[in-house]
């Protein structure tokens, strides 16, 4: 082996050996410098801050916070926030970071109330699924919902062992909110699922089962803007959108007896009712 072949050798062995030294001391640093980030006391949790809330107390949310102060911030399981605040009933989900350098940021996002639900006298707030948020609340713009469901506790459904009433309740809310024409069909009874109503003013609007709901609502809008049922002192009778009968204190008609046709409807349907 010539000379100059050792000295390359030994050359690569210093390479080697120097990589070996900086590997060595570059994890050296990368563990000391975890064990600061998990033990050193300015990682602690110290500090929340809350947003978003709005029937959720701000201190009921900062108490779920309590069980993490003092705890390290990266070591920290943000799923005891979110348990606690699952036993609020408007409690929806929450967006939780942490804040550097010991900090929680809570963003809480809620279920919204959009159905008053009246039984026995007293008004409770529901979401439009029927989940149960408040009990002897003041009623709230939106739908009515009318029934004799118990009520269960909070932030159960009521209809949970209903499920076809739960589906009427949201397909009522959804075409309630969509409406763009004067008329306002708000109350929906469905205390006998095979006769549901709603009203408009003194009238009684009978809607049968909850299939083709859209349909029967927008019929009932169009009748109602043709002025059937002014001074109407019975009943409307939507089981068959296409074939709506109205009942007046004895005297049975259709709607389109004093002549106006189809084609009318038609028109007014168009110019804006439950899409």
């Amino acid at each position: 082996m010539s000379l100059k072949e050792i000295q390359e050798r030994m050359e690569r062995k210093k390479r080697r050996r120097r990589k070996r030294i900086l590997t060595v001391l570059l994890m050296f640093a990368i563990s000391a410098g975890v064990v600061f980030l998990l033990k050193a006391p300015y990682f602690t949790v110290g500090k929340v801050t809350v947003s978003g809330q709005i029937e959720i107390p701000k201190g009921f949310v900062e108490e779920s916070a309590r069980p993490l102060f003092g705890e390290n911030i990266f070591l920290m399981n943000t799923q005891t926030i979110t348990e606690h605040l699952k036993k609020h009933p408007y409690f929806s989900s929450a967006e939780i970071k942490r804040v550097l350098p010991n900090g929680i940021s809570i963003k809480v996002k809620e279920h919204t109330a959009k159905v008053n639900y009246y039984s026995n006298g007293v008004y409770s707030l529901l979401t439009e699924a029927g989940q149960l948020l408040d009990v002897g609340a003041n009623p709230i713009e939106g739908v009515t919902l009318i029934d004799t469901r118990p009520l269960p506790e909070l932030g159960a459904n009521i209809y949970e062992d209903a499920p076809e009433k739960m589906s009427i309740l949201e397909t009522f809310v959804i075409l309630h909110e969509r409406n763009t024409s004067v008329v306002e069909l708000s109350v929906l009874d469905l205390t006998e699922s095979s006769n549901i109503k709603t009203y408009y003013h003194d009238t009684e609007i009978r809607l049968g089962y909850g299939d083709s709901l859209k349909e029967k609502l927008n019929a009932a809008i169009n009748i109602i803007l043709s002025g059937h049922l002014d001074e109407v002192k019975g009943y409307l009778d939507l089981a068959y959108a296409d074939d709506p009968v109205i009942f007046d204190e004895g005297r049975i008609t259709t709607p389109t007896e004093d002549g106006s046709s189809g084609e009318g409807e038609e028109d007014q349907e168009e110019e804006g009712n439950e899409e």
